[in-house]
C-alpha cells in the first residue's frame, strides 16, 4: 500500500506531508506502544515492549541518519493503537529530542486515538436493560497492570495526592489536558471499533443501516454524543488544539484516506488544507462534521482522486 503520507502519482492531490522524510515504524508490541517489560511475562510469554521500541528507534535513526542534524520540522503521527501511543507519548517524544540535541518544531497527529470519550466506554447489553456504567480502569488495567506500561507523565504527577490509580492516565480523556506539546486530532464521531469490539455491539444492532430511533441507533449515537462532548469542551479549554472530527461509522481507514489526500473532506474542506492553515498559519481549526439524525453519515467512503486546491504543500 501506499504511504497514507505521500502521493506516488503525479496527478494525485496528494498529502499534506507528501514530500517530507518518513520512518514508519511497524505495530508488533500488541501494547498500545506503552508496554515497558523488558521480560516475558503472560499472555503466551509474549513481551510487550511499545515504549522501549519507540525509544530505540528514536535512538537509533539519530545515530544512523541525518535526522538529528537536518530535521527542522517533526509531525508524530499514529492511527488507533498507535494514536494512543502518540498522545501518551508527545511530551516525552519531545524531550527525546531535546536530549539529543534535535532542534525541532514537532507537533502530534493522533487518527482515532480518543480511547476513550468522557462517560464511554459503556456495553451495550447493560445499555439495552437500562442500566448503563461507565467501566472506568477497564483498558487501564490491562495496560498498567499486564505490561506495566509508560503513561503520560504530566498525567501522573497530576494524581499525585489524589489516591486514583496510575492506570487512570490510560484513559486519554484524562491525558490530553495535561499535553504540552502542540496537538491536532482526527477523529471520528462514531468509532466503529469502539461501538463493537469495547462497547460489545453486534452488527447486527449496529451498523451503518441501524435506524436512529432503533436501540442500537440510541447506542450508536450516545458514543457520538461523548465524543463531541469530550472534544468540543476541550475546544473551549485548549482552543490551539487542532480538531478535524468526520462523522462517519469508521475507525480510522476513513481518517486515513483524509490524510493521505484521498477523502471527502468536511463542508469542502480537506484535511490538508485544514492542517496547513493550523500549522502554517496558526489559525484556530475546530472542524466538526454534521450528523445525520444525530447518527453517522455513511461508512467508509471509498478513496476519492479529489483536488480541493486549497493550500500549497511545504516540502522539507
Amino acid at each position: 500500500d501506499e504511504s497514507i503520507f505521500s502521493a506516488t502519482l503525479p496527478e494525485r492531490p496528494g498529502s499534506v506531508f507528501a514530500g517530507w522524510s518518513q520512518v514508519f515504524v511497524p505495530y508488533c508490541s500488541g501494547d498500545m506502544w506503552l508496554g515497558a517489560d523488558r521480560h516475558r511475562r503472560i499472555l503466551g510469554q509474549l513481551q510487550m515492549s511499545g515504549h522501549l521500541i519507540l525509544d530505540t528507534v528514536l535512538e537509533h535513526i539519530s545515530n544512523t541518519t541525518e535526522f538529528s542534524t537536518k530535521s527542522r520540522e517533526v509531525v508524530f503521527s499514529g492511527s488507533s493503537a498507535g494514536g494512543v501511543g502518540v498522545i501518551q507519548h508527545a511530551d516525552w517524544f519531545r524531550q527525546k529530542l531535546d536530549t539529543l540535541h534535535i532542534a525541532s518544531r514537532m507537533v502530534v497527529l493522533p487518527l482515532a486515538g480518543l480511547f476513550f470519550p468522557k462517560g464511554y466506554p459503556i456495553l451495550f447489553p447493560e445499555f439495552a436493560v437500562g442500566r448503563p456504567q461507565v467501566l472506568d480502569g477497564f483498558m487501564a488495567r490491562y495496560c498498567h497492570m499486564v505490561e506495566r506500561g509508560f503513561l503520560h507523565e504530566g498525567c501522573l504527577e497530576a494524581l499525585n495526592g489524589t489516591h486514583q490509580a496510575n492506570g487512570t492516565c490510560f484513559d486519554v480523556s484524562k491525558v490530553l489536558p495535561h499535553v504540552k506539546t502542540p496537538l491536532f486530532l482526527i477523529q471520528n464521531q462514531f468509532d466503529r471499533l469502539q461501538i463493537h469490539d469495547l462497547g460489545l455491539c453486534p452488527p447486527k444492532a449496529c451498523s451503518i443501516r441501524t435506524k436512529p430511533s432503533s436501540l442500537g441507533g440510541h447506542f450508536i449515537n450516545y458514543l457520538g454524543n461523548r465524543t463531541n462532548i469530550t472534544l468540543k469542551e476541550m475546544a473551549l479549554e485548549f482552543p490551539q488544539v487542532g480538531l478535524f472530527i468526520p462523522s462517519y461509522f469508521d475507525h480510522d481507514r476513513s481518517l486515513r484516506y483524509e490524510v493521505a489526500g484521498r477523502g471527502q473532506g468536511i463542508r469542502g474542506l480537506s484535511f490538508k488544507s485544514a492542517f496547513y492553515a493550523w500549522y502554517h498559519h496558526h489559525k484556530l481549526l475546530h472542524v466538526f462534521a454534521s450528523t445525520c439524525d444525530g447518527g453517522p453519515c455513511g461508512g467508509c467512503p471509498e478513496p476519492q482522486e479529489v483536488d480541493f486546491r486549497e493550500g500549497a504543500t511545504l516540502l522539507v
